[in-house]
């Protein structure tokens, strides 16, 4: 029964390997390390720090004041000054733009990305070409299952440095994950 059970898990990984078929990781849940793939294509790595947090769940925010900073489609990408300023401004009474104000937009990206708060995390990715940047919402695999009766609206903006993305042109970037 061994040599039989060793034959089989031999033969199998023989197949694998001559199929050229791997396993692909997906983002990390702390998103601390590139994620391995087995096409260079759909490299994904982890990006930014964030620096902005809102959520109708402290208490203190108001939902539907929030909701008109960020809905929950895609992530906006904010590329200048003048752009982050306006997103600044727009800002209801109440929520604190922190740093917001004074990120040097010549060598940083802002993305603002918002999204129903359970278990879930976010995290600001981008593709092995550096041709896309998007906000990515995941619930962590320990978290998997939960229910939770409300998942308040939440916002969140991150700050990614140019020099991350290979010194990409911030206009050309798209705000969602590659095909």
């Amino acid at each position: 029964m061994r040599i039989r059970g060793l034959t089989i898990l031999l033969a199998t990984t023989v197949a694998i390997g001559a199929t050229g078929c791997g396993v692909a990781k997906g983002p990390t849940a702390d998103g601390a390390e590139p994620v391995e793939t087995t096409s260079s294509e759909s490299l994904v790595i982890p990006v930014g720090e964030q620096v902005a947090f809102w959520s109708e769940g402290n208490g203190s925010v108001d939902g539907e004041a929030l909701r008109k900073v960020k809905s929950e489609s895609s992530a906006t990408l904010l590329r200048t000054a003048a752009a982050r300023n306006a997103f600044v401004d727009s800002l209801p009474a109440g929520l604190d733009p922190g740093e917001l104000a004074s990120i040097d937009l010549d060598t940083n990206l802002l993305v603002v990305g918002a999204y129903p708060k359970c278990m879930e995390e976010a995290r600001v990715l981008t593709d092995a070409a550096h041709t896309s940047v998007w906000f990515h919402v995941y619930v962590p695999e320990r978290d998997a299952g939960t229910v939770c009766a409300w998942s308040p609206h939440t916002v969140e903006v991150w700050k990614v440095p140019l020099a991350e993305l290979g010194d990409a042109d911030p206009a050309e970037l798209d705000n969602s994950p590659p095909d």
